[in-house]
């Protein structure tokens, strides 16, 4: 299933990817490997990845792939499909990359997943992951890239991915993402014990 994000150095928190449950993912086949992407963005994606010879084996709705599990992008473990309403056709590959600890959509997403209505839809509940300090460096949770700042980190990750063969594609887009109104810095978001 191929994800996409705008924030690499959020791929040692991820939990989940995210379809949505009514749009149309193909299967689609690239050479020997077989890929998932939302049926609308195929073209699209093998345009941006320089992708040949695509063809589209079958088409499943996103609600079919709930609860089957993947392997983590980076590091051992599952990362599960969930369902969510807030996946778009808009750009990307239509399947989210899903870090509860550093984004509000996601962590709201794993609240609703963790909850009684969804016991046993998932192999494991979700864990709300920060793996990032008070200065915006990765923890020792994170041994690769640990004592780094995450936003340095980024090309690294996106190099440790190459290396895996887990790197369909990357590249530059320009898009708001939130600065801080005093120091005009990019905001580092982080879930953190409240009281």
């Amino acid at each position: 299933i191929v994800i996409w994000t705008t924030t690499p150095w959020t791929l040692p928190a991820n939990q989940a990817i995210c379809l949505h449950p009514d749009i149309n993912y193909a299967f689609v086949r690239v050479g020997d490997e077989i890929l998932v992407i939302a049926e609308k963005l195929v073209d699209a994606v093998a345009k941006a990845c320089g992708l040949n010879e695509v063809s589209i084996l079958g088409v499943k709705k996103g609600e079919r792939f709930e609860g089957f599990d993947c392997r983590l992008p980076l590091g051992e473990g599952i990362s599960p499909i969930v369902n969510g309403e807030f996946v778009t056709l808009d750009q990307g590959t239509g399947c989210v990359h899903i870090a509860p600890g550093h984004g509000q959509e996601d962590y709201q997403l794993a609240l609703e997943y963790n909850s009684p209505q969804f016991r046993g839809v998932l192999s494991k509940p979700l864990e709300i992951l920060v793996p990032v300090d008070n200065m915006g460096r990765f923890t020792d949770s994170v041994p690769e890239f640990a004592g780094q700042h995450v936003l340095k980190a980024n090309p690294a990750i996106i190099e440790r991915l190459r290396a895996k063969a887990l790197l369909v594609g990357h590249g530059t887009l320009t898009h708001s993402y939130p600065h801080c109104w005093r120091c005009k810095n990019p905001v580092i978001f982080r879930a953190t014990e409240q009281w």
